[in-house]
């Protein structure tokens, strides 16, 4: 969810088998990277991809859209240790995000919906499971196997399900760790927000639609699907691997999990075992910090607002589809309410929607006056520096980025999922208020900007003092060496949280996979070069 990276070089490193560059004759692990999603999912995988394959020299196959190919391959492409190659996993997350469906789904500002997204997340992606172990068992049957798996969260089942079949070790790679359950009272699946809406409700929901509890019986219900062959149950029955819930898993076998993220960042559940281990925040990064350039209207009206001696605000949704009206009207009512004198830069993909005319009109008068800009893009290592506040939507990457700079930070948006997490760790740091919908936020926007521009405020204190990490650092290393300790321990693959089969397992099996319920008996677990997939499964199809 976090696209803040700005350059969006979509050229491709050459090669065969798929793409890719380096020069790796001899490289000493092959790691497989599998990961779906946006842009933003995918950028941390990639700044890892260059870190094992430059400092360690290892080889490293991406898996993962094909939308995201050129992107990948060109920000590998002056890799000259170790070897990367691309294979697609099938389908188009940035695409169906874009409909108006997923849109006016991902702008509801209501828990149930926010769970209900959460409990689907994996789901929604088991389609590539096939297409993954067609991969995988052609690589297996290379000259070159694969040594290790790195997933992302959205496929630790399906990384689980491929190590299990193929003997491969699993890691999985976190960048959202309220996603992973914990029974502790305080840990929540989704985060509750203002949404704006009646205190009442929005208390019921509360309640009712954000602990990990409530989560794991939506997403059982959507994963263990009966009558559908893609289910992950259904998939691991078809390749001879008995029933096994993906996080007893997890928890049982001790699955290592490298989260990149400072440890002070957030309370840590209480019992998660050891093999969940916090790094460092990580950054693909085109440049170092502060060491590229503004283009030319940016840096023309920064330089006008500190000539003018106005204070600077950025105000960023990066790809949400935040609707251009309500952003601009927050933007309208802080400039022309506020105590301060200030400008703000609004950076954004524009959205469609219509801006209503009285604040149209504002805005284009705002801009005359040269407190206002609004920017597709910008190259954030560049601009933050020169921020006093920020409004970000509450990815990793550009939330962390600004909390690095010391200055204030509020968090707003559509919010979804990991947004509110990092909503609400500004909000406990004392550095931004709470994290509420951008409908909401419009009501306490002046309040907000008053306070985060004026140098005695709490906010302001409580940001100088924060600690998240050296500005200067991309934490790649810290996290090479973290999966390269890893994978020198000797991890064995991961295997069924129990050896035996549930009874709703079995309905699966009879359901499903006909050919298997005639058999008479429960799979047995796959061997390390499981036998030919089913007809319906060997192609890979999505």
């Amino acid at each position: 969810d976090d696209d803040d990276d700005d350059d969006d070089d979509d050229g491709g490193g050459g090669g065969g088998g798929g793409g890719g560059s380096g020069g790796g004759a001899s490289c000493a692990v092959h790691a497989l990277i599998i990961s779906r999603g946006t842009r933003g999912d995918v950028q941390p995988f990639v700044a890892l991809t260059r870190g094992l394959c430059s400092q360690l020299g290892w080889r490293v196959t991406f898996c993962t859209e094909e939308r995201w190919r050129g992107f990948v391959l060109g920000k590998c492409a002056d890799i000259t240790a170790g070897e990367v190659r691309f294979l697609c996993t099938g389908g188009d997350t940035q695409r169906q995000t874009e409909t108006d469906v997923s849109k006016e789904i991902m702008s509801s500002r209501t828990e149930v919906l926010q769970e209900l997204m959460m409990a689907a997340s994996e789901m929604n992606f088991f389609p590539s499971a096939p297409v993954i172990m067609h991969h995988l068992g052609a690589l297996q049957a290379s000259p070159r196997p694969v040594d290790v798996i790195i997933n992302a969260f959205t496929l630790t089942g399906v990384a689980l399900m491929c190590g299990e079949a193929y003997g491969v070790p699993a890691v999985g790679f976190c960048l959202q760790p309220s996603c992973i359950p914990s029974a502790d009272d305080d840990w929540h699946a989704v985060l509750p927000v203002d949404g704006g809406g009646l205190s009442c409700c929005e208390r019921i929901e509360e309640l009712a639609c954000t602990s990990h509890a409530s989560l794991k019986t939506l997403r059982d219900a959507m994963e263990k699907l009966p009558f559908s062959s893609l289910s992950l149950p259904a998939q691991r029955a078809q390749w001879g691997l008995t029933h096994s819930d993906t996080w007893k898993a997890a928890f049982k076998w001790k699955l290592p999990i490298v989260i990149p993220m400072l440890p002070a960042a957030f309370k840590r559940p209480s019992d998660w075992p050891d093999s969940f281990k916090c790094t460092d925040f990580i950054f693909l990064r085109s440049s170092a910090p502060g060491g590229g350039a503004l283009e030319a209207p940016i840096d023309r009206f920064v330089k006008n607002a500190r000539g003018q001696g106005k204070k600077l605000m950025v105000m960023t949704f990066s790809s949400m589809p935040v609707p251009r009206a309500a952003a601009l009207a927050v933007a309208v009512r802080m400039l022309t309410e506020s105590k301060h004198a200030f400008a703000l830069l609004y950076v954004g993909k524009r959205q469609s929607d219509t801006v209503p005319a009285a604040v149209a009109a504002k805005v284009e008068e705002l801009k005359a006056q040269g407190s206002l800009l609004e920017a597709e893009r910008a190259d954030f290592g560049v601009l933050f520096r020169e921020m006093d506040a920020f409004i970000v939507h509450g990815g990793l990457g550009s939330t962390v980025e600004a909390l690095r700079m010391k200055r204030p930070v509020a968090v707003t948006g559509i919010l979804l999922m990991d947004q509110r997490f990092w909503g609400w760790v500004c909000y406990d740091k004392g550095v931004g208020p709470k994290p509420m919908h951008i409908d909401a936020f419009e009501g306490s926007a002046v309040d907000w900007a008053d306070k985060a521009l004026d140098p005695l405020s709490d906010y302001t204190r409580n940001a100088a003092k924060l600690t998240f990490g050296d500005e200067a650092d991309d934490g790649v290393a810290v996290n090479v060496h973290e999966i390269a300790r890893l994978v020198a321990s000797e991890l064995p693959p991961p295997k069924s949280h129990t050896n035996k089969s549930s009874a709703a397992f079995e309905a699966v099996l009879r359901v499903a996979e006909p050919n298997l319920a005639k058999r008479g008996s429960v799979p047995k677990p796959a061997s390390a070069t499981p036998a030919k997939p089913p007809s319906s499964l060997a192609a890979g199809r999505h």
